[in-house]
């Protein structure tokens, strides 16, 4: 049994590691349905929330207090943590360590993900970086709108994508996670690239990208029932068939 546990905990290590998230939690349940330690501090690493992650290296610890693992994980995920405040920056202190490359590297490939997705950036340092984008609608509904409603739809996308609220996220890293707050709460991954769950989950068009679907989606409309015009006369003259008409001599 024991070499059976090792080998799933290899497992999902190596699940951790390939961004296989999914497979590492389904094989993680079992084992911490038996109190494996190794398997609460592997399950922080893939916890939906911080809270969450917290509340397992917590539990491990008290499964196992000797174990220097899962205490150096608390300990760092605490300090990191403890002083910050929801949609709050983290200040830097003079008296801090900078961040070493690692960290910084970690930051720059999420930046450079937030960008792709067409995020602002307000403001970012060596382990911490602030962004901004509106919530707006995607571009098959902009599309659909335009469309359905045309030159209303045209109008409403554009009200509704000038209008749209504000989305600000946080993003703060150490060595060994990244923590991405929003107002909608917090999540935690170990690699830049898992940035991109988050990304799919918050996506949204730009603002002239959705004026632009709105605007072809009116042109579909419009062009549509021109076609319906010009052929409506040929499809009725088809649908019904001219009365023949029959012209009698008079009788002599």
């Amino acid at each position: 049994m024991i070499d059976d546990d090792a080998q799933t905990l290899e497992e999902i290590k190596i699940a951790i590691e390939d961004n296989n998230i999914d497979k590492a939690r389904s094989l993680l349940r079992p084992l911490m349905e038996r109190n494996i330690v190794e398997a609460f501090y592997f399950a922080s690493r893939v916890a939906y929330t911080q809270e969450q992650a917290l509340e397992f290296l917590r539990y491990a610890l008290q499964l196992d207090p000797k174990n220097t693992r899962v205490r150096a994980s608390l300990d760092n995920l605490e300090a990191l943590y403890k002083t910050q405040t929801q949609n709050s920056l983290v200040i830097s202190d003079p008296n801090v360590p900078l961040a070493s490359n690692d960290v910084k590297e970690k930051v720059e490939k999420t930046l450079s993900l937030f960008r792709q997705y067409h995020w602002q950036v307000i403001s970012h340092d060596n382990d911490h970086a602030q962004l901004w984008r509106r919530q707006t609608m995607t571009g098959i509904n902009a599309f659909v709108l335009g469309i359905g409603l045309h030159v209303v739809g045209f109008i409403l996308t554009g009200v509704l994508l000038a209008t749209a609220d504000k989305m600000h996220v946080f993003i703060e890293a150490d060595e060994d996670v990244i923590l991405l707050t929003t107002s909608k709460g917090n999540t935690i991954i170990n690699r830049p690239e898992q940035a991109v769950i988050f990304l799919d989950k918050t996506r949204g068009t730009t603002f002239w990208r959705g004026l632009f679907l709105a605007l072809a989606g009116v042109l579909v409309t419009t062009l549509f029932c021109l076609f319906l015009a010009w052929q409506a006369p040929q499809f009725f003259e088809a649908l019904v068939p001219p009365i023949a008409t029959e012209v009698f001599a008079p009788d002599i």
